[in-house]
């Protein structure tokens, strides 16, 4: 059953990948987009890196912690995205 629901989660969390990858490249400059491709990277790879530890110490309290704070921060996230690009327009 985990291994279901673990699959189902990548699968969706890769479907937004190109999507958000599009429309990042869309909303800036053509000068800007190498740095703007670096920093998503960076934060993408540092955000996965250090989550990796936490959620380690976090397990050893509650198996089930990061499960629901997992979901919080896709909803946070996905919140945040809509409120600060909402108006913007792409090039």
């Amino acid at each position: 059953m985990a291994a279901f629901f673990y699959t189902i989660r990548s699968a969706l969390m890769n479907m937004s990948s190109p999507v958000f990858t599009s429309y990042m490249m869309g909303a800036v400059s053509k000068e800007e987009m190498a740095s703007v491709a670096g920093i998503t990277a960076t934060a993408w790879n540092g955000s996965t890196a250090i989550s990796t530890i936490i959620s380690g110490y976090i397990m050893n309290v509650i198996v089930d912690i990061p499960v629901y704070l997992c979901g919080v921060f896709y909803i946070l996230s996905t919140t945040l995205f809509y409120i600060f690009f909402r108006t913007h327009e792409t090039q």
